[in-house]
């Protein structure tokens, strides 16, 4: 028997048999009903809380997000997706038994979750997946771009779908978190980014992320469902929490092109909203941005990268003392350093028209061609002044 027909007959096998549901074979002890799919029984739970979606304008997004969709998409175009599997290798032994997704509808946010009950019930999750996803235009993600969407396509391919969610553009918010709040935050987890930024604590009960794929196993081997149940508002909890996330990357955003310093803005997220500008071109926005940071760290202790991006921005400007300034305060905090010393040697010579203090920077700086030009400048407007 050629290839073909072995695919063909293993074809057969999944859309015909029933899935296998394990030792506990009763998805009401986790929440979930069972519903007949077009490929096949699959088991969901739905929930349903009050939220208006964002304002129309989420295409903001767009000029933080890695991979732009298309302008003009509303909110409720958006579909928040998180899955939990068997492991974090990827590949095709990797199973994702259980995706949530979310989204906006008539002053509400949804939440779908499909749970896999045996390897068996792939097919049929996969289809009905695809049926709802195909009335939305963007995925959403928490590093998603890099684990979740391919693990799902890849999926897909081996249960014969092999365009699974690819009509989808995709906006993944770990990038987008880094690029607004990494200056401010201990780091960029999802859970961190909810607390210090969207305001939303978990509380008690929530799983380690490492013990999910042993909640499965139980699960499937023995009919385990306590830790299970965990795992599944942790789940819910991420879809969530990815909608609130957005939430706020929109609010920032709006504030950013509206140049709007209320609310308060810190001055670490003013520094990465001067980078964001900056990195388009836009520099009115850079230099509003880069003075909010400026005066809103006046009694901080910025580290080096905020000194060379404030300098680098100020420069434009051509406020030659105020490059000074920041040169001089960099100094104090940070010690002798010799991008500083080669700044201040520059802006002395060139600038400030003061060879004097540009010599001083260029001795520290050890530049033996600068110092012997510099010294021999001051040598003429000595020898000029004696006449």
């Amino acid at each position: 028997m050629d290839l073909r027909k072995r695919l063909a007959r293993l074809d057969r096998r999944q859309t015909s048999a029933p899935p296998e549901t394990g030792p506990a074979g009763d998805p009401g002890r986790l929440g979930l009903e069972p519903r007949a799919g077009a490929a096949g029984e699959v088991w969901v739970c739905e929930d349903r809380a009050r939220d208006p979606a964002p304002p129309d304008r989420v295409d903001l997004l767009n000029r933080v997000a890695t991979r732009p969709a298309a302008d003009g998409v509303a909110a409720e175009d958006l579909l928040f997706l998180d899955t939990e599997t068997t492991g974090l290798a990827g590949g095709t032994g990797t199973l994702p038994f259980l995706v949530g997704l979310g989204w906006w509808r008539r002053g509400a946010f949804h939440v779908r979750q499909y749970f896999l009950p045996s390897p068996g019930a792939e097919r049929a999750m996969l289809a009905d997946l695809a049926d709802l996803a195909a009335g939305f235009g963007v995925v959403v993600t928490f590093n998603g771009l890099t684990f979740d969407l391919p693990l799902l396509r890849t999926r897909g391919i081996l249960a014969r779908q092999p365009r699974l969610l690819t009509h989808l553009a995709g906006w993944d918010l770990l990038p987008v978190s880094r690029r607004l709040w990494s200056r401010r935050l201990p780091d960029c987890r999802q859970q961190t980014v909810e607390a210090r930024v969207a305001g939303v604590r978990r509380g008690p009960g929530d799983i380690e992320g490492h013990l999910i794929p042993q909640a499965y196993f139980a699960f499937v081997r023995e009919g385990r469902c306590a830790t299970l149940s965990a795992v599944l508002e942790h789940n819910r909890r991420d879809v969530a929490g990815m909608a609130a996330i957005l939430r706020e990357a929109l609010a920032r955003m709006r504030q950013s092109e509206a140049r709007d310093p209320q609310p308060p803005v810190p001055w670490q997220d003013a520094w990465s909203l001067a980078r964001l500008c900056e990195s388009r071109g836009d520099r009115a926005g850079e230099r509003f941005w880069m003075r909010q940071s400026m005066d809103r760290a006046r009694r901080a202790k910025p580290p080096r990268a905020f000194f060379v991006d404030a300098v680098r921005i100020v420069k434009r400007t051509r406020d030659w003392p105020r490059v000074a300034r920041l040169l001089r305060r960099a100094g104090d905090i940070h010690g002798a350093d010799p991008w500083l010393h080669l700044e201040a040697a520059m802006l002395h010579e060139h600038r400030l028209d003061d060879p004097a203090g540009a010599l001083a920077h260029a001795r520290e700086l050890g530049d033996g061609h600068r110092i012997a030009r510099l010294s021999r400048i001051l040598r003429r407007r000595d020898g000029a002044r004696e006449r």
